[in-house]
């Protein structure tokens, strides 16, 4: 075992939900918990982050919707405006100059919008990109039916 492997910060995740609507789904509260694993001065994409989802669960599955999603932002529950686009890119729901300046206080310098582009980006995106990689991630083990469900499901045996 190495060191880094040693030193990994641990992040166990909640189990698989089944949403209204009788699908499996990644727990909302799972991706606020990689969000705040993003440490200040770093950023990651809503793609990198159901990338570690994926990887951590053995399964790609849809994020669960939240309606408290809006709430924990007002709230300021966790650090969102730290999650930006694939490309690096400010999301429109980011652009008010209260989460600007909590990205530039953290040290992301902003590239103002150029008429051909009109966005905010990140400026030396692949270096402030964070990698969660560095995180060890797993599951807490979800309910024995479920789970047994959710791979007939991904394996295409389920009764419809």
């Amino acid at each position: 075992m190495t060191d880094h492997t040693i030193n990994q910060k641990h992040v166990v995740l909640p189990p698989v939900k089944v949403d209204m609507g009788g699908n499996y789904v990644f727990p909302w509260h799972a991706y606020v918990m990689l969000v705040c694993e993003i440490p200040a001065g770093k950023v990651a994409s809503v793609e990198d982050i159901v990338k570690c989802l994926t990887e951590a669960y053995g399964v790609e599955l849809p994020l669960e919707h939240a309606s408290a999603a809006a709430d924990m932002r007002t709230r300021e529950f966790y650090p969102y405006w730290r999650v930006v686009s694939e490309r690096g890119h400010i999301h429109n729901s980011n652009k008010s100059s209260g989460d600007l300046n909590k990205l530039r206080a953290e040290g992301i310098e902003i590239h103002e919008p150029r008429p051909e582009i009109d966005s905010l980006a990140v400026k030396d995106y692949k270096d402030k990109k964070f990698n969660f990689s560095c995180l060890k991630v797993s599951v807490l083990e979800t309910d024995k039916e479920l789970w047994k469900k959710l791979l007939q499901y991904k394996n295409g045996t389920a009764a419809v």
